[in-house]
């Protein structure tokens, strides 16, 4: 082969990576998150991040790996406790097809499939997804710690809520004598918030970076021989 052939391989091959490390932004695997707080109307302080992770799609289910987290340091009260917290992503239950837990804070219970309210989570039509403290009367201890929920979701195919504020959050807090405090209920944007690559993603980027540098490395030595 020629060196102008081998000069477009090269070119051909450095385009590809970088083309596919924007691209895999919407492929299986990548990471969306939303973010709400610390000051939305019912936040208490804390801040909660959303995110949804495709797993996999096909005609039957979608499933996605949801995430939770709540930043408490900033919470109003470093005597609250954070008993119950709920997370809506399809617009009803029977949208959710199975769901299992991933990864919860210790003490919490697996997901009930319905909504929360005053009394810790509850069954229900509405679509959230619930995880609850296994005491009533006592939580997770507010004002320093971040803490994560995590779970695998398969849903009717294309009813994940990913519209502006179309997804939805909850979370009950206990005072210091165990006793309901406050509610936050929110909105939140899932899927159309900040896009998060995977590794594998940065990497195929990088590499695409590393080529175009070498290339015109190369090139500059060369016009200096001329």
């Amino acid at each position: 082969m020629n060196t102008v052939g081998l000069k477009r391989k090269s070119t051909f091959w450095t385009l590809f990576l970088l083309a596919f490390g924007f691209l895999s932004a919407g492929l299986p695997g990548t990471l969306h998150a939303g973010i709400i707080g610390p000051s939305c109307g019912s936040c208490y302080g804390s801040v909660y991040t959303l995110t949804d992770k495709t797993l996999s799609l096909s005609t039957l289910a979608d499933t996605y790996q949801i995430t939770l987290t709540v930043d408490t340091a900033l919470t109003d009260s470093a005597q609250y406790y954070l008993n119950s917290v709920a997370v809506k992503t399809t617009p009803n239950t029977a949208d959710i097809l199975s769901i299992s837990s991933v990864s919860l804070p210790s003490g919490f219970t697996g997901k009930t499939i319905g909504g929360l309210d005053a009394n810790g989570c509850k069954s229900g039509s509405s679509g959230f997804a619930c995880a609850t403290y296994s005491s009533a009367t006592s939580g997770l201890l507010t004002g320093s710690a971040t803490y994560t929920f995590q779970y695998d979701e398969s849903i009717v195919p294309g009813t994940l809520l990913t519209g502006t504020d179309a997804a939805s959050i909850k979370a009950l807090y206990l005072n210091s004598d165990g006793v309901h405090d406050g509610i936050t209920s929110e909105n939140i944007t899932l899927g159309g918030g900040t896009a998060v690559p995977e590794p594998g993603t940065w990497i195929l980027f990088g590499t695409g970076v590393v080529l175009v540098g070498c290339q015109v490395c190369l090139r500059k030595k060369r016009s200096v021989f001329v």
